[in-house]
């Protein structure tokens, strides 16, 4: 729901505005009784490349990332020892 503010409000409150907005609430601003402009939040665009194997390389899913207290070159160390 768009929520109605003043300018003198938009100027005092800028830091809770903004706070609002990434939450995602939008804002009307008035200025003597009229509607001057709709602030919207900005809807995060995924960037992706033409070839799918290199948007899994640049930002790898959640799930395929491994977890180890060991360090890669211990790992690397690991997997070439039971070859």
């Amino acid at each position: 729901m768009t929520k109605p503010i003043s300018v003198k409000e938009l100027r005092t409150k800028l830091p809770k505005i903004a706070k609002s907005l990434e939450s995602g609430e939008e804002f009307l601003l008035i200025r003597r009784s009229k509607p001057i402009a709709q602030i919207l939040p900005v809807k995060p665009e995924e960037k992706k490349t033409k070839n799918p194997l290199l948007d899994i390389l640049v930002k790898p899913p959640t799930d395929a990332l491994i977890r180890s207290k060991k360090s890669a070159v211990q790992l690397v160390r690991l997997e070439r020892s039971n070859k």
